[in-house]
């Protein structure tokens, strides 16, 4: 198993490099955004370890790659799990610092076991099919190229497809909400998503949001 850590903060990384080491694991170490743009880019792994407070910071770049990611993440945080939920992150487990290289090391298996299992989820509606696991969507049987807000975007929708989304939680869903895009924004992503699968597949509920017919 192949696992990147991205982590700006040396006293923190170097214990948890030394932790996955002892634990058998192989572990790459990003310290910056680019950084860890690039290896995602060029590296394949199996599970990201993501320091919460370097997604905020960084912005949101980083916080979009890792969105598209097709593994687990694991975030580290300092923070109550309940308090640093990040929207728009699939698959997400949380551990809060400090840890031992014992609770690290199960945490890991345990997240990578979950991933496991949902690897199978397949979201369908009508003609539509999504696959989280793999940001895989097809319109009857045909691949869907979408951009990855277009893909959040259809997701949100289709896990509960009679719930009327709210543009908050769109913007949220689609950039987090440290760094919530505007409305023009919404509409763009709406509009890209309807000329893709047909704009009568996405009802504006007027005052209110979008759905999904």
């Amino acid at each position: 198993m192949r696992l990147l850590l991205i982590e700006d903060d040396e006293m923190i990384g170097e214990p948890i490099v030394a932790m996955m080491h002892e634990a058998g694991y192989a572990i790459d170490w990003a310290r910056n955004g680019p950084e860890a743009k690039s290896l995602l880019d060029h590296e394949s792994y199996d599970l990201l370890l993501v320091d919460d407070g370097l997604l905020e910071t960084v912005g949101i770049g980083l916080r979009r790659r890792v969105r598209s990611c097709s593994m687990p993440v694991l975030v580290l945080t300092e923070r109550d799990a309940g308090e640093c939920r990040m929207s728009g992150l699939e698959k997400v487990d949380y551990l809060v610092e400090p840890f031992g290289i014992d609770e690290l090391a199960a945490q890991v298996r345990a997240s990578l076991r979950r991933y496991t299992r949902q690897i199978g989820l397949v979201y369908a509606h009508g003609d539509l099919s999504l696959r989280p696991a793999t940001r895989e969507a097809t319109l009857k049987g045909e691949p869907l190229v979408l951009a990855p807000q277009e893909f959040d975007l259809l997701q949100a929708l289709i896990e509960e497809p009679k719930r009327v989304l709210t543009r908050s939680e769109v913007r949220e869903r689609l950039d987090g909400p440290s760094e919530a895009c505007g409305s023009d924004k919404v509409e763009t992503y709406v509009h890209g998503l309807q000329s893709k699968i047909g704009a009568e597949q996405i009802v504006t509920v007027r005052g209110a949001g979008y759905r999904l017919r």
